[in-house]
């Protein structure tokens, strides 16, 4: 960073020169435009626009690596304008040199190498443009110039060199001051700081011997902590062993409900099978008790029709008894004549009386058939009505059948998660057991890496007036040190 500062500060130098030297030139020129000793031309306005454009980019500090070749082209143009415009070859090759050296003073060789190039070109184009008188003068000045810019190159490449070792060496130069400036100063701040971390340290050992003293107390403490630790871990690892007992208990009684619910739900299903037959029975029951009721009623009916012609036997008894009486007496009317036929109108009455008792007697019998029909058909009714009841009955208990079943698959997935459970526990607490057993383990080592750090921290203690004595000698030297800091600052 520093080079490049160096480095932009003389490009900076080297435009303000140049700037300044055209300046002069123009007002030169402008001079003898006055007196008439130089021709006013385009090539001067050329000139005046670079020279204005670089002073402005110079003011405002805007590319500064540029204004250079803005100056050294701007004169170059100007220099082949003149040349071309007035056939004079008088100051060519005195103002190409005059350029390579403005481009010199930047050390820079690209630059050098580019305006060779440019130059080469230019006189080539000068060698078609100029007649022909010219051409051996333009390739001798074109010749003598590369030659010149040849060695100016080296010279660049050379002062760009040096300057860059120049920088390069009052950096490590710069740097070797600040860091022997830093030592110094960081050996007056360490052997400060060193005196403060002594007397520091001094006071730490004098608090640290208190503290070995409590850290003995307290690791006696420890110890014995340690030891009724110990014991108690022993007591917890035995209540566990007896919890784990009490665990394989809890699983075995688990799984004997587990056996238990297994075969009460076998039994609920069988009692469902059960049910379902009874349901099958009760529809047979039912179909039959319709088939009853309806052979019943059709029982009633025709009864009725046998009541209606017992009636219409009666009817024609009593008519034909009313009958045979009348013959009776038309018989008795004849006399003689009529004896045979009184004794057929006779047996007529008697076989009439007979049929009305019969039918009578047939009557008492339908009727007391209707009763027992009726109240049959009201059992029957009856019946029917409790097997709907039934049906409904037996469904409902079906049902319930089916939640007790429902329920004792829930109870046995929770009888199985239960033990499922109880087995995890009862890992669990195996592994507290082998962790409880662990600890027991460790808290006998610790025990005796106690009692081994008790015996340290007492060779320590023994240890610590050695390390006072030897920082009262580093006190000395690090006072002794801080003295020739001083001296050298």
């Amino acid at each position: 960073m520093e080079k490049n500062d160096m480095l932009s500060h003389h490009v900076n130098r080297v435009n303000k020169t140049i700037l300044y030297i055209m300046c002069g030139m123009v007002v030169l020129a402008l001079i003898g435009i006055a007196t008439g000793a130089v021709k006013f031309g385009v090539n001067f306005i050329v000139l005046i626009l670079g020279i204005i454009v670089a002073a402005v980019l110079f003011k405002l500090k805007k590319f500064q690596s540029q204004i250079g070749n803005i100056l050294c082209y701007s004169y170059f143009i100007f220099i082949i304008m003149d040349v071309i415009s007035n056939k004079n070859l008088e100051l060519f090759f005195v103002s190409i040199i005059i350029n390579a050296c403005f481009f010199v003073l930047y050390l820079n060789k690209k630059l050098l190498i580019t305006y060779a190039i440019v130059l080469d070109m230019v006189a080539v184009g000068l060698a078609f443009l100029l007649p022909n008188n010219f051409i051996n003068e333009i390739i001798l000045d074109v010749f003598v110039g590369n030659i010149c810019i040849f060695v100016l190159y080296f010279g660049a490449k050379w002062g760009n060199d040096l300057i860059i070792l120049t920088i390069k060496k009052g950096m490590n130069a710069t740097s070797a001051i600040e860091e022997t400036n830093n030592i110094v100063n960081l050996i007056k701040q360490s052997s400060s700081d060193l005196k403060d971390s002594i007397n520091n340290c001094n006071e730490n050992l004098q608090a640290l011997r208190e503290g070995s003293k409590g850290m003995m107390s307290a690791m006696n403490e420890v110890t014995k902590g340690i030891v009724e630790q110990s014991s108690s871990i022993t007591d917890i690892s035995n209540m566990i062993d007896k919890a784990d007992d009490g665990i394989r208990e809890i699983v075995k009684n688990s799984n004997r409900m587990s056996e238990v619910s297994v075969k009460t739900s076998e039994v609920v299903k069988e009692g469902a099978e059960h049910i379902s037959d009874m349901d099958k029975q009760m529809d047979i029951i039912k179909h039959a008790i319709s088939q009853s009721l309806s052979t019943v009623t059709e029982l009633e009916k025709s009864m009725d029709e046998i009541n209606k012609f017992l009636t219409t036997i009666t009817q024609i008894s009593d008519q034909t008894n009313l009958l045979a009486l009348n013959a009776a007496i038309e018989a008795a009317r004849a006399g003689e004549q009529g004896k045979g036929f009184a004794v057929v109108a006779e047996e007529v009455r008697k076989l009439a009386e007979q049929s009305s008792e019969a039918a009578g007697f047939i009557s008492t019998i339908i009727n007391e058939l209707k009763d027992k029909t009726t109240s049959a058909l009201q059992e029957v009714k009856g019946g029917n009505e409790a097997v709907k009841e039934g049906e409904i009955i037996v469904d409902k208990v079906n049902k319930n059948f089916d939640n007790i079943k429902l329920s004792f698959d829930n109870i046995d997935d929770c009888i199985e998660e239960e033990v499922k459970i109880v087995e995890v526990t009862s890992e669990l607490f195996k592994k507290v057991q082998e962790q409880a057993e662990s600890i027991a383990s460790i808290a006998e080592e610790h025990s005796a890496s106690t009692e081994e750090m008790l015996a340290t921290i007492s060779e320590q203690d023994n240890g610590m007036e050695s390390i006072g004595n030897l920082m009262e000698k580093i006190k000395d030297s690090a006072e002794e040190l801080e003295s020739i800091g001083k001296g050298r600052a």
